[in-house]
């Protein structure tokens, strides 16, 4: 309560644009504000190696510039999800804590099994792991449904 106290010494006490804590109602805990800087770190990991991965795919991966093409489709994926997890970081003390949780955990783990399994087949032509793909698409189609259920919760 002194953090949010002290915080609030700096803004116009609620009569214009500053509230306490950069936006986060004063009833924000530690939990969600550190959950929402993981979640903001990852999708900023995830964005850089998105950037990281098309410059290596403009380079050194045949027809990887090509719209359709698997390295293409992986890196445009990978972005998208990395936005979309930013926007939940941001927004992350409106979420209900459990669902959020879940949408964010199944972001992750789709993106990394679906663009994650299209670099690997664009850079050696691995069949092997390719059910991996629909599985990972499968998984940010959830992931989204869980964000949705977690924006009509209330937080917690």
């Amino acid at each position: 309560m002194l953090i949010v106290h002290s915080l609030t010494l700096f803004g116009d006490h609620g009569q214009g644009a500053f509230t306490p804590l950069d936006g986060l109602s004063s009833r924000a805990s530690v939990p969600t504000m550190l959950m929402s800087r993981i979640v903001l770190f990852i999708a900023s990991i995830l964005l850089a190696a998105a950037v990281a991965l098309a410059a290596i795919g403009a380079h050194a991966v045949p027809d990887a510039a090509h719209p359709g093409g698997l390295w293409w489709t992986a890196v445009f994926w990978h972005a998208v999800t990395g936005v979309g997890l930013f926007a939940v970081g941001a927004a992350w003390g409106r979420f209900h804590w459990a669902w959020g949780t879940l949408g964010a955990t199944l972001m992750l783990v789709g993106v990394v099994l679906f663009s994650g399994t299209l670099y690997v087949k664009g850079i050696s032509a691995w069949e092997t792991g390719s059910f991996l793909t629909p599985t990972g698409g499968t998984l940010l189609v959830f992931a989204w449904l869980a964000m949705a259920v977690a924006a009509l919760r209330n937080p917690r």
